[in-house]
């Protein structure tokens, strides 16, 4: 073989692997690019793009949970929440920095309290029938406002005064999941909110595929404050059901209805949920006789703010039903 031939085999080979080299290279970073690699045990979470063209994206039209079609017409940069479980949908979506006005009884995600102190945060004062005089001193661009003749007065009253309200009054935990949605949008966080409501499925399908073959599901009553028990239109009762329990008054109508002691003895429940304790329950006439106090099975909950919120934490309050009832599948 003369040099030549010797030559051209030499550059040949250099051709190609330079071309492989060159491919490969494209495919790998494509590949690194385009595609993330999770544990099992890693949940799945979009990361959120927010639209920084808000002239393009206002004004919107939503309509709240009392059926008053509200225009939004520029991004609020100002809101007061009055209510718990709304500051909590705020700050989950991630419009807490547009948060200016929480109530006194608004504890989560932060102590809100120590920032009024410290003169980051306005209080507009109680939850219930707020002093509108404490929310126009704020001056804000949205209010959320709560249903069930908590707060929907003082909305009146704002609307009319000219001040955007949003009122919110879920009665399921797909209500919640709505509004999560609805307050996303409203606040130019759809994205966010979308993640969250993504990320609460995520939780609610790894417990409902762990009871779904389950047949004997315990009875449950939920009981607050010694009378009031959740009926069919709570969340507490959706939150009863996906845990793999029975409401026991989910055939009665309305959210938490008082009902006398003579109803729960007839309904029997074999587990209470109750932030009364069970030496005070078993004294009430004939309390001895359901099967939940005779087995030990009341329980109260260690965090009793999460059943009183129909808010993002709504899941927690399923995962704390589920080890409840079904403490073994959790060994």
């Amino acid at each position: 073989m003369n040099n030549k031939v010797i030559l051209a085999v030499i550059l040949i080979v250099a051709i190609a692997s330079a071309s492989f080299y060159i491919v490969y290279n494209e495919f790998y970073e494509h590949k690194q690019t385009s595609i993330s690699y999770l544990s099992p045990l890693q949940t799945p979470v979009q990361t959120p793009v927010v639209s920084t063209d808000s002239a393009s994206y206002y004004p919107i039209t939503v309509i709240d949970d009392d059926g008053t079609l509200v225009i939004i017409k520029s991004a609020p940069k100002s809101i007061v929440s009055l209510a718990p479980s709304s500051t909590e949908i705020l700050f989950a979506v991630g419009a807490g920095d547009q948060v200016v006005g929480v109530t006194d009884f608004c504890n989560y995600p932060y102590n809100f309290k120590a920032w009024v102190i410290a003169g980051n945060m306005s209080s507009i004062g109680g939850y219930w029938h707020p002093v509108v005089a404490s929310i126009i001193a704020v001056n804000p661009d949205l209010v959320i406002a709560y249903g069930d003749g908590v707060s929907d007065d003082a909305a009146v009253e704002l609307r009319e005064l000219g001040y955007t309200v949003l009122v919110l009054n879920p009665k399921n935990t797909q209500d919640i999941l709505n509004d999560i949605s609805l307050i996303g949008k409203a606040t130019g966080h759809s994205d966010e909110a979308a993640v969250t409501i993504d990320n609460i499925q995520v939780r609610i399908n790894a417990v409902t595929d762990k009871v779904v073959g389950i047949t004997d599901k315990p009875k449950v009553c939920y009981l607050t404050l010694g009378r009031y028990v959740a009926c069919a239109n709570s969340f507490i009762s959706d939150c009863i059901t996906l845990a793999g329990g029975i409401n026991v008054f989910d055939d009665v109508a309305g959210q938490y209805p008082v009902v006398s002691d003579a109803a729960v003895v007839a309904k029997n429940p074999d587990v209470i949920i109750s932030s009364t304790s069970v030496v005070s329950l078993s004294v009430r006439a004939d309390w001895n006789n359901i099967n939940a106090i005779k087995n030990n099975q009341v329980y109260r909950p260690s965090n009793g703010d999460i059943y009183e919120r129909s808010g993002p934490r709504f899941i927690d309050v399923v995962e704390d039903i589920v080890h409840m009832l079904y403490p073994d599948l959790f060994m």
